[in-house]
């Protein structure tokens, strides 16, 4: 059967790019945090489809994203021998919901005597 979900979370670190069947995609996992607060953060897989080179630039690590598409589950066991599953969503939108900040240098780590900031 096929499954649509919807998932907001945060990437783990900036998504990669890998091709499927000759396209190419946007692939990263996604945090994505229990409202309970005992329960450990489930991790998704995520691919969407590389539209924009630009969108690259922003699938940041800790950027907040909603995804929404089809989801798959496989089954599989742990090499402890404990039962697991994989959720992954081909997802057909994406939204960015928070922008990670750029870090910007303290005036500390400016070169001594330079008055001026450094762009």
């Amino acid at each position: 059967p096929m499954f649509t979900s919807t998932i907001s979370g945060n990437l783990g670190r900036a998504a990669e790019i890998k091709t499927i069947n000759g396209k190419d995609y946007y692939k990263f996992n996604l945090g994505v945090a229990s409202t309970r607060k005992d329960a450990p953060t489930q991790w998704v897989s995520v691919l969407f489809y590389k539209s924009n080179d630009r969108l690259g630039e922003l699938l940041a690590a800790g950027t907040g994203v909603l995804v929404q598409g089809r989801q798959e589950t496989k089954a599989y066991t742990s090499k402890d021998g404990q039962p697991h599953a994989d959720i992954t969503i081909w997802a057909d939108t994406l939204e960015i919901t928070r922008f990670v900040k750029e870090e910007k240098p303290a005036t500390d780590d400016l070169p001594a005597g330079d008055d001026d900031p450094i762009f």
